[in-house]
């Protein structure tokens, strides 16, 4: 993909300060072992860090 789109990287470098290997881990086990959809697990966590509303 940032070979495709080697400007992603520039974008999404801000959300290294809110994403790392554990939280990364936790979202995922959501998705993959609770059946959450991914956009509501996103949502969710954005909606915590209040970043979005």
């Amino acid at each position: 993909i940032i070979d495709e789109y080697p400007k992603i990287r520039e974008i999404l470098k801000p959300l290294t300060l809110y994403l790392n290997e554990d939280i990364i881990i936790r979202l995922n086990y959501l998705v993959d072992f609770e059946g959450i959809e991914p956009k509501i697990v996103a949502r969710k966590y954005l909606q915590g860090l209040g970043l979005i509303e």
